[in-house]
């Protein structure tokens, strides 16, 4: 029997997968640790942001789901400190994003992406 017509699925890991945000001259990056259809959360690599600001987002979907680049406004952010660290690495920030304007194809590939990792039914 040949492999002709056959169908691989790799599975692949939904989270985290890197972001890069980007505001004036400022340019960020991150690993988001979860999507919803509203918006997502966000592990920092070093960039502080500031709630209100509005952020350019881009990121791929894993599995080869799709790109996003759009507009995020930060929402709330989450500052984690771990004494036992070494000094400059003691502190995570985190930051929850909501979509601006996200246009209906883009939301339509959110949800096949959280479909796909039955986040969502």
């Amino acid at each position: 029997m040949s492999g002709a017509g056959r169908i691989i699925k790799r599975r692949v890991r939904p989270y985290p997968f890197p972001v890069q945000f980007s505001l004036n001259s400022k340019v960020a990056e991150g690993q988001v640790m979860k999507l919803v259809l509203t918006g997502l959360m966000v592990h920092l690599s070093s960039q502080m942001v500031i709630v209100g600001e509005t952020w350019t987002v881009n990121f791929d979907l894993p599995g080869g789901l799709g790109h996003f680049a759009g507009q995020a406004k930060v929402i709330k952010t989450y500052d984690r400190i771990h004494p036992s660290r070494p000094v400059g690495s003691k502190m995570d920030r985190f930051a929850e994003f909501h979509f601006v304007g996200l246009k209906e194809i883009d939301r339509k590939r959110f949800y096949n992406f959280l479909t796909a990792i039955r986040q969502i039914a």
